[in-house]
């Protein structure tokens, strides 16, 4: 079996144990690769977790009305 590491942002205990428990329930749905292992990270270690919130936050705004940010990455990006 081939592993993914993907790093998922670490929030507090409360939140990083309901965010474990949802994997867990998708891996044994068959929703998500059993071979997937998660990693928690701080934000401030892994820059990378800060992308999905921007994404979100322009996606949000748009929806709010105000596309301005949006409109920046919009070239980049594919609505499914």
């Amino acid at each position: 079996m081939a592993f993914i590491d993907e790093s998922i942002e670490t929030r507090d205990q409360w939140h990083d144990r309901r965010d474990r428990a949802l994997l867990d329930a998708l891996r044994g749905a068959g929703r998500v690769e059993r071979g997937l292992r998660a990693q928690w990270r701080r934000s401030t270690d892994e820059p990378l977790l800060w992308l999905a919130d921007v994404l979100v936050g322009s996606v949000v705004w748009w929806l709010g009305g105000e596309g301005e940010s949006l409109d920046i990455i919009r070239q980049m990006i594919e609505f499914l």
